[in-house]
């Protein structure tokens, strides 16, 4: 799982990062463009991240576990960060 999420999260880097150069050429981003924009943009990128991210783990079905049946809709366990973070302990701490 978490290398699962270690490649989402890099194509995921990849592709905000390829979008925000194109909005900032797009948009002809100066010296003398207000930080005001730049620092709006930035911070709805990470918004997009962080709510694409928790968006992919409720429509999880496709990744599954390999014990369980396939299921459309799953209950919905916790959220994306929180498994997460408890994947990284199992993994460092064997729990």
């Amino acid at each position: 799982m978490l290398l699962n999420v270690a490649i989402f999260g890099l194509t995921g880097f990849i592709g905000v990062r390829l979008f925000y150069s194109g909005i900032r050429s797009v948009m002809d981003f100066t010296i003398d463009t207000p930080k005001i924009r730049n620092r709006l943009l930035l911070f709805w990128l990470v918004l997009y991240g962080l709510v694409g991210s928790q968006l992919g783990w409720t429509l999880r079905p496709f990744f599954g576990s390999p014990g369980q049946p396939f299921e459309l809709f799953r209950e919905v366990e916790g959220n994306f960060y929180a498994q997460v973070i408890n994947s990284i302990f199992t993994l460092l701490f064997g729990n």
